[in-house]
């Protein structure tokens, strides 16, 4: 008579190995792991973080059934023998990431471990890579067992430049933590100063991606047009964002709008600034597909954005739920900003995938 196995030895065990920051690929992490059955999986997070006082941010976000491991983050030789030193002491059975610095690193160690099955997500479109990125791109990721690419586009260019099997790609459109984001504007009120003032509102890392220099130019042609506008952008300026947070804080002056922009640093709950907006802005020079933007749509903010990427087009209705801009055009956005601004309250119309569309890839 055979043995019964126990329900904790079936259980599947997860990896989660992300960095600690709270950027989009860190939150799509969370969301689509955070909520599997624990009857089934035993999920166990590794963040990789800085030394800065956020460097581990995204945690809060990590439902508490699960274990959460930090890692510093340091020089890529220690980092790779760190990642064996634990997948050889924990032996996972999925190995799960979700940006390139750690997907490279991860799947160079894949031929250690034949058993485990290594799932990555491409975070962004190879044209923005560097040439040696895109090099552990083409010697890694023929490794994986799955690839996840954002968008139709992201999956062609794996296949056509680096000549991937494109069985071994799936595409998932980024799902929506549609619990959190209610569960935040729940609790949380109206954050702007009960004025007559037009609130545009951004988010996300204060890195050149991210545009805000081209939004703080675009912004100083809206206020001609609009004197009471007022602009809030939201993401961490401590820290290595430092640097870039001066010269934007430089560009307001310069522009004439230093008593008209607000940083607002890191925020716990930055749903309730782009809930109670009139407008939300994606000034982004390129993105992988913008959660920021799906995440404003869904709270019912108007949009406008650069047409960084060929998706923005198929989310946004053009002059139902926002406007487009041409890509990297500061009078084109700020003409749509002035136009998104009077639509009102919105409803999202593009199709995600939710969350049980990923999930379904660690049954597989």
């Amino acid at each position: 008579m055979s043995k019964k196995i126990s329900g904790e030895s079936k259980r599947k065990k997860i990896a989660v190995v992300i960095q600690g920051n709270v950027g989009g690929a860190e939150r799509i992490a969370v969301t689509v792991t955070g909520g599997l059955d624990s009857q089934l999986y035993d999920v166990t997070y590794y963040l990789v973080g800085m030394t800065d006082e956020n460097c581990y941010a995204i945690e809060k976000f990590i439902p508490r059934q699960w274990k959460v491991h930090h890692i510093k983050k340091t020089h890529s030789a220690i980092l790779l023998i760190k990642f064996f030193g634990v997948l050889f002491k924990e032996r996972p059975d999925t190995v799960f990431s979700t940006t390139l610095y750690i997907n490279g690193k991860l799947l160079l160690l894949r031929k250690f471990f034949p058993n485990m099955k290594f799932i990555i997500r491409c975070e962004n479109y190879l044209y923005t890579f560097k040439s040696k990125q895109l090099n552990l791109i083409r010697n890694t990721y023929k490794n994986a067992d799955l690839i996840i690419a954002q968008t139709e586009e992201m999956k062609e260019e794996l296949i056509d430049r680096m000549h991937i099997d494109g069985k071994m790609i799936k595409v998932l459109h980024n799902p929506i933590d549609k619990i959190t984001i209610d569960k935040k504007i729940e609790c949380g009120t109206n954050p702007y100063p009960q004025n007559a003032a037009i609130n545009f509102c951004a988010c996300g890392r204060l890195t050149r991606q991210k545009g805000f220099d081209l939004l703080i130019m675009a912004f100083s042609i809206v206020k001609e047009t609009i004197p009471n506008a007022h602009l809030y952008i939201i993401g961490n300026n401590e820290g290595p964002r430092r640097e870039y947070f001066d010269v934007l804080r430089d560009l307001t002056s310069n522009y004439g709008v230093l008593n008209d922009v607000t940083f607002l640093g890191y925020q716990e709950n930055p749903y309730i600034y782009m809930k109670y907006a009139d407008c939300f802005v994606l000034s982004s020079r390129w993105e992988g597909l913008p959660n920021v933007m799906l995440e404003s749509l869904y709270v019912g903010t108007p949009v406008a954005a650069f047409q960084c990427i060929p998706i923005v087009e198929r989310i946004i209705n053009d002059g139902e739920d926002g406007f487009l801009a041409e890509k990297e055009n500061v009078k084109s956005l700020s003409d749509a900003m002035t136009k998104a601004c009077k639509l009102g309250r919105i409803k999202l119309s593009f199709k995600l995938c939710s969350v049980e569309d990923f999930q379904r890839i660690f049954s597989m």
